[in-house]
Order: structure tokens, then sequence, then C-alpha cells
């Protein structure tokens, strides 16, 4: 079997680095799943800590999470990019070749800080099934968030089963947009760890 790779994306252009937060709240990509029927799915989750002594009150912070796909190998995305503006050109995702591709979206993740550039992942299909994100209305609160299901293969003509990855970001209560933001360091930045 096929080895698949789930994590989990946010905004674009988010390298896989981390901010300090004074507050302590940090988000958690946690390893997606991959679920088997007809058709195959996929599912993850992020989960969002905070300081014990936080009130049950507490307003819900500004981030969240999507399931991306590796679609590189299938002529989806680029093998390396600087930003997500890389991974949404025409050379990357051509959305005028298919009306699937119009609610794709390529997003440029470095796995780690070792990487001289990131890769593009690309969230196959539009934010409301494959994301959770507070500009949608998503309040990220403390505990888990589910994410999917979603098919494990975002196009039927695809010859396998896409790699996938497990991305999430929460911005810094002073700073709510930064996780749209690419150069922002008032943002924390998770990716779950890959499947064998």
């Amino acid at each position: 079997m096929r080895k698949l790779r789930f994590a989990l994306a946010l905004a674009g252009g988010l390298a896989a680095t981390h901010a300090t937060h004074a507050e302590d709240w940090r988000v958690e990509a946690r390893s997606a799943k991959r679920v088997d029927g007809e058709p195959t799915q996929v599912v993850g989750d992020i989960y969002v800590h905070a300081p014990a002594d936080t009130p049950a009150d507490a307003a819900p912070r500004m981030g969240g999470g999507c399931l991306l796909a590796d679609l590189v190998e299938y002529g989806i995305g680029l093998a390396s990019c600087a930003s997500s503006a890389d991974c949404n050109s025409p050379a990357a995702i051509d959305k005028s070749s298919d009306p699937q591709l119009q609610s794709f979206y390529g997003y440029c993740v470095w796995r780690s800080a070792n990487e001289s550039a990131g890769r593009c992942w690309t969230r196959p299909g539009p934010p409301n099934s494959h994301c959770i994100r507070s500009i949608d209305g998503h309040a990220l609160t403390p505990g888990a968030h589910q994410l999917g299901p979603v098919p494990v293969r975002p196009l039927s003509t695809l010859p396998a089963e896409p790699e996938w990855i497990v991305f999430a970001c929460i911005a810094d209560e002073a700073h709510p947009a930064a996780c749209g933001e690419p150069e922002s360091q008032s943002r924390q930045i998770s990716t779950s760890p890959l499947r064998d």
C-alpha cells in the first residue's frame, strides 16, 4: 500500500516556523487518517491548547487548518516554491484546463526549517470541505477541531492516491490576521507528523 502523508494547512505561504507566544496558546496539527469505504476518504483534526487558567468565556483565537494533498507528481503544484503565489500561478494550477480545478488552492509549505525552498501542497477543493477557518466563522476554542472527510482521490483521473499533509496556524491575540500574513511572526504553525 502506498504511504500516505497527512497534514493540515491554512493560509497561503506559511513556512513551518514557530513564533513565541506570551499567552501560551498553541495549535497542534494531529495525524489525519485514511478512512476505507466507497469512496475512500481522509479525515484530520487540530487541537488548540490554551493555558490552564484560561477563562471558559475567553475569546476564541483566529486561524485554522486545512487538509492538503501533494499533487506535484500529477502536474498540479510545483516541487519548489517561495510563496503561495508560486503555487497558484498558471504553471502550478492551470484552472482554465479543468473546471474541477477552480476551487483548488496551492500553499507553499516548508516541512522543516532546514529546507531551502517550500513545496506546493494543494487544497483540492473548497475551504468549506477541506478546512476549518476562523475567517469562515469557525471559533478556534481550546480542544479538538475535526476536518473532513474528503475523498482521498480529489480527481477521479488520478492513477493513485496522493500523499496528504496536515498544517495549522493560530494567531496571537494582538495580531488576529497573522495567519494570512506570510512573513508574520505573530502566529504559531504546526505540521502533523508523516504517517508510515
